[in-house]
């Protein structure tokens, strides 16, 4: 049978955003029509790769979600304090 929810997991700073953004939509497309929320895990920001902040990473997980209607678990922002 199918599956109630798919978690989307980009590894940001390894990548950019552009691309996280084309494949999020990718994947929810597919998890869409077959009926699957999506739901996005917002990974953490690291030393060895500076380019983006962990705010940068948030506001690009917030931007694709709010264009795909899905939600996100915002676990980089637990690991701030």
């Amino acid at each position: 049978e199918g599956f109630d929810v798919v978690i989307l997991q980009e590894d940001l700073p390894e990548t950019d955003v552009a691309s996280f953004h084309e494949y999020a939509m990718r994947f929810h497309d597919h998890a869409k029509a077959a009926g699957t929320e999506t739901l996005l895990l917002m990974a953490w920001s690291y030393e060895r790769l500076g380019w983006i902040t962990t705010e940068g990473i948030a506001e690009a997980h917030w931007s694709i979600a709010r264009r795909l209607g899905t939600r996100v678990a915002p676990v980089a922002l637990a690991w701030q304090t």
